[in-house]
């Protein structure tokens, strides 16, 4: 792979990575709830709270984890595109 190949590799890792964070902690915040209910022994339920620094720490560390898995995804994807065009021509 030539430099100019590699740069524009980069480029494409690092944009796809910060999108998907992005999209991915956004969607978190909309969907993910910070009060849970919980059932006790007694077969009641009762609200728990998660406190802030730990929803969005959570949010945060899912976020990445899932960043993760679509930059993987697009690794392979670029890789199997260089290999069909390496067998093509």
């Amino acid at each position: 792979m030539d430099r100019m190949g590699e740069i524009e590799l980069e480029k494409s890792i690092i944009k796809v990575f910060t999108y998907s964070f992005i999209v991915c902690f956004l969607t978190l915040l909309l969907i993910r709830e910070r009060v849970e209910n919980v059932q006790d022994t007694n077969g009641f339920y009762s609200p728990v709270v998660t406190p802030y620094a730990d929803y969005f720490l959570n949010i945060f560390r899912d976020s990445i984890k899932a960043s993760i898995v679509v930059l993987i995804i697009f690794l392979i994807y670029k890789l199997v595109k260089k290999k069909l065009r390496n067998n093509v021509v």
